[in-house]
């Protein structure tokens, strides 16, 4: 548990560095429960072929495991919450079809699972949204078609996180856009 918590401040550290070093940063103004606040995001472009402005005092890259297809994002602090973005490929079938496989999928792991609407999260993309509270844990899941591929985010976090936490990262994925890449995945 050492082991983690020391790893996790050594990537909020390597986050801080990269602002201090020259990637882009920028104020912004967010709506957390209900009340205005200025935060500084730092620009991160990923090499599965999308960018995101991350606030780096909530989440922090983590490094990528050998062959591992997905961004991992952890929170400061706290290994409850968190975010991952997985790079999909491209659709073999609809959006709605990965959808209700989705929901499967949480159906069976969490026992239930509620429909988002995801449009304010990610105003310029097709995107569907899931909902499954576990145990005091919540679970969204994001569905974004982005030039007939696909990306999966999901996002965890306790219960008394939602309004706060939840409402950061939603914020932080309302910036996500397409890049282009040499080679994604």
């Amino acid at each position: 548990m050492r082991k983690l918590a020391l790893l996790l401040a050594i990537a909020m550290l390597i986050a801080a560095v990269a602002a201090a070093e020259g990637a882009p940063t920028r104020r912004e103004t967010v709506r957390i429960e209900g009340v205005e606040e200025e935060i500084e995001t730092v620009y991160f472009e990923s090499s599965r072929g999308y960018s995101i402005w991350i606030d780096p005092n909530y989440l922090a890259l983590q490094d990528a495991v050998q062959g591992d297809d997905v961004d991992h994002f952890a929170a400061q602090g706290d290994l409850e919450m968190g975010m991952e973005i997985y790079f999909a490929g491209g659709l073999d079938e609809s959006l709605q079809k990965i959808a209700d496989d989705v929901m499967d999928l949480l159906l069976d792991n969490y026992g239930q699972v509620e429909e988002l609407d995801a449009s304010g999260v990610f105003p310029n993309f097709a995107a569907l949204g899931f909902f499954s509270p576990h145990d005091g844990i919540c679970v969204e899941y994001y569905l974004v078609e982005v030039a007939g591929s696909a990306f999966h985010i999901v996002m965890t976090y306790p219960e008394e996180a939602a309004e706060g936490f939840a409402a950061r990262v939603r914020a932080m994925l309302s910036s996500f856009e397409m890049i282009e890449v040499e080679s994604v995945g």
